[in-house]
C-alpha cells in the first residue's frame, strides 16, 4: 500500500491516547507541534516505574511535572493524566470509560504490537471504547513508539517543526537523561523520510485503523499480558533482594506499622518465598490462603479458601501482585480490613533508603 499525507483541516478535532508521559511526544510531536489548539491529549498511566534509582512514588510526581510543563509549552487544547499505575494497563482495559470519543474527527492511539504490555493495554482500551461507543467515523490511527511499524499508510511532514518536536521529548529529562529519545525520535523521522523518497524530510507516519475488524489478534493480548505479569515479579524481587543485601526486611516494615500478625494470599512461588522468610521472624503466619486446591509446605500450617480464613490478623499480604486490585477488593467484601501488596511493601525501601 502506498504512503499517502495525512490531511488535518482546522475543522478537525484530534485525540491522542498515550499510554506512559512522552509517549505522545515520542510518537505525535510533529503533530501536537504543527496542530496543537486541535489536539486534546490523555495519558493513561503515572509513569512511577520509568526510573530505577529513584522510589516510584518521587518518580510519579516528576513525570507528572514534565507532562504539564510540556503540555504548557506546546499550547495544546486539552489534556489530562488519568493517572492508572505504570505497568497495569492490561488490568485496566476500561481505563477509557469516562472518556467521550464521539466528538473527535482524528483519533491517535498507540501501536498494539509496539513491545509494551502498556501500549497493547492502551490500544485495546481505546478500541474497546470507541466500538463501547460505535465511534466508527472518525479516523483512526496508531503511531509508533519503540519498534518501527511493518506497514505504514499515512504520513506527516513534520520538517519544520522537527526541532520543536525534540524540545518536547526533552522536557521529560528523566526518560532522556537515560535514553535518547530524542535522537531516537529524529533518526526514525529521517529514517522514514527515506524510505518515502524524501530525505531532505522528517517524517511520522502512522497506521490507519479499521476498528471494525480485530486488527490486533487475542494472542497478542494474551503475550503481551503474560509478559507485564513477569515484570511486575521480577520488579519485585529485584527490590527484595537488593533490601536484604542491604540489611532490610520485610519483618522490619510490617514491625513498623505496627503489624504481628499476618495471612498470606497467593502461594506460588513468591508466597511460599514469604512465608519462608516470615517463619523466621517474629511475624506470626497464621494462615495461607488461596483460591487453588494446593497443599502447604509447612507442618501445621494450612492452605485455606480466603472465605475459611481469620479476619482477626493485622494485614493480609497479598502475593500475586498483578490481580492486587481485584484480590483486594475482594477480600474486603469478605471482611478482611488490611490488605497490602507485597510490592508496596518492597517500594518502601526506596524511602529506607534515602
Amino acid at each position: 500500500m502506498a504512503v499517502i499525507p495525512i490531511y488535518v483541516t482546522e475543522g478537525d478535532k484530534i485525540l491522542i491516547i498515550a499510554p506512559h508521559p512522552d509517549d505522545e511526544c515520542i510518537g505525535t510531536g510533529g503533530l501536537l507541534t504543527l496542530y496543537p489548539e486541535l489536539c486534546d491529549v490523555v495519558v493513561l498511566t503515572d509513569g512511577r516505574h520509568g526510573q530505577k534509582e529513584t522510589k516510584p512514588e518521587a518518580v510519579k510526581e516528576i513525570r507528572r511535572r514534565e507532562f504539564e510543563n510540556e503540555m504548557k509549552y506546546a499550547r495544546v487544547h486539552s489534556y489530562k493524566m488519568l493517572g492508572y499505575e505504570d505497568g497495569t494497563l492490561l488490568q485496566h482495559v476500561d481505563c477509557l470509560k469516562n472518556i467521550d470519543f464521539s466528538g473527535y474527527t482524528k483519533i491517535f492511539i498507540p501501536w498494539g504490537d509496539d513491545n509494551h504490555p502498556d501500549h497493547t493495554g492502551a490500544y485495546l482500551a481505546a478500541i474497546g471504547r470507541m466500538k463501547q461507543q460505535h465511534t466508527i467515523n472518525a479516523e483512526v490511527y496508531q503511531y509508533e513508539v519503540h519498534v518501527p511499524f511493518h506497514d505504514v499508510t499515512h504520513m506527516l511532514d513534520i520538517t519544520s517543526g522537527i526541532d520543536h518536536k525534540l524540545k518536547l521529548i526533552q522536557f521529560h529529562n528523566s526518560q532522556v537523561s537515560s535514553v535518547d529519545y530524542d535522537q531516537i525520535a529524529k533518526a526514525l523521522g529521517k529514517y522514514r523520510a527515506c524510505q518515502c523518497n524524501l530525505p531532505e524530510k522528517y517524517l511520522e507516519v502512522y497506521l490507519a485503523t479499521d476498528i471494525t475488524q480485530d486488527s490486533l489478534e487475542q494472542e497478542i493480548a494474551v503475550r503481551e499480558k503474560t509478559l507485564q505479569k513477569y515484570i511486575q515479579f521480577y520488579r519485585v524481587m529485584l527490590g527484595w533482594l537488593n533490601a536484604v543485601q542491604k540489611g532490610m526486611s520485610i519483618e522490619g516494615i510490617l514491625k513498623g506499622r505496627g503489624i504481628k500478625t499476618v495471612a498470606i494470599y497467593g502461594y506460588a512461588d513468591m508466597g511460599k518465598l514469604l512465608c519462608n522468610d516470615l517463619l523466621k521472624s517474629d511475624i506470626k503466619v497464621s494462615a495461607i490462603l488461596d483460591k487453588r486446591d494446593v497443599k502447604s509446605l509447612v507442618p501445621g500450617l494450612q492452605v485455606q479458601k480466603p472465605s475459611e480464613g481469620d479476619r482477626t490478623v493485622d494485614a493480609v499480604l497479598v502475593t500475586a501482585v498483578y490481580y492486587f486490585d481485584e484480590i483486594s477488593e475482594e477480600l474486603k467484601k469478605m471482611g478482611y480490613e488490611n490488605v497490602i501488596s507485597l510490592q508496596k511493601i518492597v517500594e518502601v525501601w526506596y524511602e529506607c533508603d534515602e
